[in-house]
């Protein structure tokens, strides 16, 4: 729906009642009309002004916080924290309680399971989410950008490179990273590229900042280690009673993170499928057993074809996509007919949610759906899940 800028500014009074998918403010115009505000929580009172709008809902900001909700932090850690143009924007919910943040995620996550038409407690429970053991302090990866100059990321509200000395959100080895590659500047190799305005500078744990190069993208990986156990757990605790010889299919296998998981438990046939690239490299350098891996662009139109070549005699389906899910699950479901789980881990609510109502009309029935906050102090939330053929 198209958004017209809302020439006239004007101000209302109103307090924040929900957050979105997206993990925006729901605010009410008393005309009626409903906006998304970020940098707000739910109980806070403000003044806010309008930015934008369509026929149904529209855009605001906070101008003035008349009352502040009972679940903000009284003083936000970060210096780099909040909704302004000079401001990161890479923690928009730091400004909550850590208890709170868990809380919003699953009553965030409820509201989608009711928005597709699922019931909680009938078929499937929903378990208490799995908080990271660590609220800060954890990403084990990251990326900034810069202009050979200065050293940041790309502020959310004014798309300019936001300048940053430490990032609490970092692994203590990646801060130390970040310190060091600060050090370094100006970098006359680092500046963007023609027709680009900043370079990339991709950090790992596994990676010195010597050792750096910008632009050269790191294979995916979870950005949480110890959450991302949690997840290896999880799948491998699901999968224990299938039998061996269940021919398995694994769609964005990436490096191998849940492949390996799969191989370990001693699964005899599986595909792990993979788009061109140094993950999909990684993953032939384990030599995993029973592993055939295949090289596909999974998101491409007809990529259903050659796989429903290979694999259509496959069983189970673990899939674990990039943030949009996978909007074409619905035209592979007929070319493989011999499916009876689906192990789907996702990384966003908006696109499980549709693909698990696709599974539902295919003839699945949720069984079980795993919360885990592997992102803190953002609205992301992972979500383990099993669906299987009735």
């Amino acid at each position: 729906m198209k958004l017209k800028r809302d020439q006239s500014s004007s101000q209302f009074i109103a307090q924040v009642r929900d957050l979105s998918l997206q993990g925006l403010g729901v605010v009410d115009h008393p005309e009626g009309r409903v906006y998304f505000v970020p940098g707000v929580w739910p109980g806070d009172e403000g003044e806010f002004v309008i930015e934008s709008q369509s026929k149904t809902y529209g855009f605001a900001r906070l101008q003035k916080l008349i009352k502040a909700s009972a679940e903000r932090r009284s003083q936000i850690p970060c210096p780099y924290q909040g909704h302004s143009p000079d401001s990161c924007g890479g923690c928009p919910w730091m400004l909550a309680t850590d208890m709170s943040q868990l809380r919003a995620k699953e009553q965030l996550l409820r509201s989608q399971l009711k928005r597709q038409g699922f019931s909680p407690g009938e078929d499937f429970e929903i378990g208490p989410i799995w908080p990271s053991p660590q609220a800060l302090g954890y990403r084990n990866r990251a990326q900034f950008k810069t202009d050979g100059q200065k050293l940041g990321f790309v502020s959310a509200q004014s798309q300019e490179l936001v300048e940053v000395e430490d990032c609490l959100v970092l692994s203590p080895q990646n801060r130390q990273t970040l310190r060091e590659l600060r050090a370094q500047l100006p970098r006359a190799d680092w500046r963007p590229q023609p027709g680009r305005r900043w370079s990339s500078l991709d950090i790992d744990e596994d990676l010195k900042a010597s050792e750096v190069v910008a632009n050269r993208r790191r294979p995916f990986r979870q950005g949480n280690s110890s959450q991302n156990q949690r997840m290896r757990q999880w799948l491998r605790d699901s999968l224990s009673p299938q039998s061996r010889s269940a021919p398995v299919l694994e769609l964005f296998c990436g490096s191998g993170n849940f492949t390996q998981v799969i191989s370990e438990l001693g699964f005899q046939t599986v595909w792990a499928v993979e788009g061109r690239g140094q993950a999909l490299e990684n993953l032939k350098a384990l030599r995993l057993a029973g592993v055939q891996t295949m090289e596909l662009d999974l998101l491409a139109k007809g990529s259903v074809g050659p796989m429903a070549q290979s694999a259509s005699s496959s069983q189970i389906l673990v899939l674990d996509p990039p943030r949009e899910g996978f909007p074409a699950l619905k035209h592979w479901l007929p070319h493989f007919p011999h499916w009876q789980d689906i192990y789907y881990i996702s990384c966003e609510m908006g696109g499980w949610g549709r693909d698990a109502a696709t599974l539902r009309e295919a003839g699945f029935a949720l069984r079980q759906v795993q919360p885990l906050d592997q992102f803190p102090q953002t609205p992301y939330l992972e979500i383990l899940s099993h669906f299987q053929k009735i």
